[in-house]
């Protein structure tokens, strides 16, 4: 069922993750259009040249209701993934106003034009695993968890995940889902206050490294793993015209804290990196963890790689563009790798 040669519309398909969705989905041989703001310079996206892997490239805000609309009537997609947010918690403190019109009503606007796009077989909306209560259980999240949310970042994601629920239930008959996913990393993440992309700044200036909350745990993925279990979901959706909801994390083996990821890294590279630990800002939450097993028995998903084979992979693609192979060519090798399941 849709094996190749279907329609996905990408909204946020020029971030990281986007990125790497869209030549994931191209490499599988689906048609992506992708609805985003402009990337950041020298990005993933734009030193790897996706736009060449897509049908439409639009560039817009999530918040433009009218120009949203117009794209997706002009692609009729048969499905949507819809990624756009503003995903950094810090920012979310600077910006409270734009993260909660972003994050609540850019999802609301996405509901709104798919209802009106009869083409769309199903759709999942992308929310996070910081959409959960926390109260330092220990415990690895469950769907049916309550949520809550702290900061601006979360809480703005645990509303756009009451409302999908909502709207899926009484609004829309267009199969719906929710995707809860963990901390991912991988090649060409360039996001400032991220944990990956400042090892690899550091590792190229010879800075020190500034550490943040060194012992909380997080779900630490590859990137391809995560959007794996997307694509997955998004058929399963079309097949069972079910809504539904999954968490997408790693095995518990690779819950880990930061100063673990880091004595990992330091594995890899042979030396050590000089830290500077500093004190919060703000309240994060010390462990999390996700529990992935009914994305494992409906989807048939599971990670593939290991926390150790995530970090060396995303190692192995900073490397290689250090010497000089295109980052179009390390992009589409780790996902043949991946999808051939040949992992080292």
């Amino acid at each position: 069922m849709y094996t190749v040669g279907v329609h996905f519309y990408i909204t946020g398909h020029t971030g990281f993750k986007g990125t790497w969705l869209v030549a994931l989905l191209a490499n599988k041989g689906h048609k992506v259009s992708g609805y985003a703001l402009n990337p950041t310079p020298k990005s993933i996206f734009e030193i790897a040249d996706v736009t060449s892997m897509m049908e439409n490239d639009f560039r817009g805000d999530i918040l433009d209701l009218n120009y949203l609309e117009s794209t997706l009537k002009k692609t009729n997609p048969d499905f949507v993934i819809h990624l756009a947010a503003q995903s950094m918690v810090l920012d979310s403190l600077n910006q409270p106003h734009a993260t909660f019109l972003t994050n609540v009503t850019g999802t609301l606007n996405v509901l709104e034009v798919t209802n009106k796009i009869p083409s769309i077989k199903s759709q999942l909306i992308v929310t996070t695993d910081k959409v959960y209560k926390n109260n330092e259980k220990k415990i690895a999240f469950q769907e049916t968890d309550e949520l809550s949310g702290h900061e601006p970042y979360s809480a703005s994601k645990a509303m756009a995940d009451i409302l999908t629920h909502s709207w899926s239930n009484y609004v829309t008959k267009i199969p719906t889902g929710i995707a809860r996913a963990g901390n991912v990393i991988g090649g060409g993440d360039s996001a400032s206050n991220r944990l990956f992309p400042d090892i690899i700044r550091t590792l190229e200036q010879n800075n020190k490294l500034i550490l943040r909350s060194p012992h909380s745990t997080r779900p630490w993925q590859h990137v391809l793993d995560c959007l794996e279990g997307y694509y997955l979901a998004t058929l399963y959706l079309a097949k069972t015209q079910k809504n539904s909801i999954w968490n997408f994390g790693p095995n518990q083996a690779d819950v880990k804290s930061v100063r673990e990821v880091l004595d990992i890294v330091e594995k890899f590279i042979g030396n050590k990196i000089e830290c500077q630990e500093i004190q919060n800002e703000i309240y994060e939450s010390k462990y999390l963890s996700l529990n992935s097993d009914k994305a494992q028995s409906e989807l048939n998903w599971q990670p593939r790689l290991t926390l150790e084979q995530s970090i060396k992979w995303t190692l192995e693609w900073h490397s290689s563009i250090r010497n000089s192979i295109k980052p179009v060519d390390i992009l589409r090798n780790q996902i043949d790798s991946f999808e051939r399941n040949e992992i080292n």
